[in-house]
């Protein structure tokens, strides 16, 4: 037996793998899997999103409890047998994991840490693509934020909808982030790859903010949701809240947050507004990506344009 049972590893890296996840009798010194750690740490830590940061670790390391090797002696019969084992899941489940241990070792590459990638030999998956099927009525939203009791929530969802922010955006905000501007509030937000943009939210928000406000000096500075305890509101606790308020009112059981950002996209674009000012307004790199969060009403067809005439 190796080194490693005598001398644990210290993990003091920022989201380093759990040390448990690995099998340390496949690997011939401490050293060795401390690499394989301090690889995977350092690859994670260069993703924006915690939700993928969080996801992705969990991905690696139930890979590495499967397949029981360095990453250095990973073939592409391992990831193909990992992914065959997922077979009962989704495509989006299996696309996650594909995606995440490809990411993986095309960092590696790019680190030199090993030769080639393993993964480069995987076909991709392909997800079809259901925004279509994630906006919910503007009436069923209105209800929400109606038979929702606390301020604080009501003014959640208020804003979710209103801005088609992101969850961890919206997290992210505090009271000096909202300017009162003379028709509308500016709101400063934080996006991915820490990139800023501002939204004008109409000016009925201003009030409803200053309500919000804690009455102690220097509240400029404060998270704008806050929990019971004053901290900065949980991912968790804003999904939960989205999904209570939104189910209460009779809206489909997998609805998410996420789903009042597709409905943004979606009304702004059939009430007539440019597609580029919904993408700048949703903070999307590509007008593709907007393009995938609006659709055109069931009861639109071209055909109905052509058949005029």
């Amino acid at each position: 037996m190796s080194d490693l049972q005598a001398k644990p590893l210290k993990k003091s890296m920022f989201l380093a793998p759990r040390y448990e996840a690995f099998s340390v009798e496949f690997y011939a010194n401490s050293e060795e899997l401390s690499a394989d750690l301090k690889h995977i740490a350092a690859w994670l830590f260069q993703k924006q999103s915690v939700h993928t940061q969080r996801a992705y670790r969990h991905e690696v390391e139930f890979f590495m409890q499967m397949v029981r090797k360095p990453l250095k002696m990973v073939e592409p019969t391992d990831l193909a047998a990992y992914l065959m084992a997922k077979q009962k899941s989704s495509l989006a489940t299996k696309k996650r994991a594909k995606d995440a241990l490809s990411s993986l070792f095309t960092y590696l590459v790019k680190t030199r840490y090993i030769p080639w990638s393993p993964a480069s030999s995987l076909d991709a998956i392909k997800v079809p693509d259901q925004s279509v099927q994630r906006t919910v009525t503007k009436s069923l939203i209105k209800s929400a934020i109606e038979f929702e009791k606390k301020p604080r929530n009501k003014l959640l969802l208020d804003l979710l909808y209103t801005s088609g922010i992101r969850l961890d955006e919206c997290r992210k905000l505090k009271f000096n982030s909202f300017i009162c501007r003379q028709q509308t509030v500016q709101m400063v937000v934080i996006g991915k790859g820490n990139k800023v943009r501002s939204v004008h939210l109409p000016l009925r928000f201003w009030p409803l903010l200053e309500a919000m406000r804690p009455t102690y000096a220097h509240s400029e500075g404060v998270w704008t949701f806050r929990s019971s305890r004053g901290e900065q509101i949980s991912a968790s606790q804003i999904y939960r809240v989205v999904k209570k308020a939104l189910s209460r009112v009779g809206a489909p059981v997998e609805v998410s947050t996420h789903w009042l950002r597709h409905s943004h996209a979606t009304h702004a674009r059939e009430k007539g507004a440019d597609l580029r000012k919904i993408q700048f307004t949703l903070g999307h790199n590509s007008l593709l990506t907007t393009q995938k969060y609006t659709h055109v009403g069931s009861d639109e067809s071209t055909a109905l344009v052509v058949d005029e005439s």
